[in-house]
């Protein structure tokens, strides 16, 4: 993790770390085992990325899952991958 962050929620699992580029993200495994990411915000420009190595800035790709919306929050479901995950929000 770079400095300057903020661990949100470290529970079932799942750590949710900020950096403050995005506001209101957070991670959680729903009762049926998926993982839910939920992010707040208007604007439509940031999309959803997964990386199993942070040491390699270009392992980064986008996830093709769908975005559903309810007011102003974005929602992505996900099946766990079983291994080391990283997500992040990306302009």
């Amino acid at each position: 993790m770079t400095p300057g962050g903020t661990v949100l929620s470290d529970s079932g699992g799942v750590l949710v770390w900020n950096s403050g580029a995005a506001s209101g993200l957070a991670a959680r495994l729903t009762a049926e085992g998926s993982l839910e990411i939920t992010w707040s915000g208007l604007e439509e420009s940031f999309v959803l990325e997964g990386t199993a190595d942070l040491n390699s800035p270009s392992a980064w790709t986008h996830l093709n899952a769908p975005v559903d919306r309810a007011g102003a929050n974005h929602r992505v479901i996900l099946t766990p991958p079983g291994q080391h995950q990283f997500y992040r929000l990306r302009r």
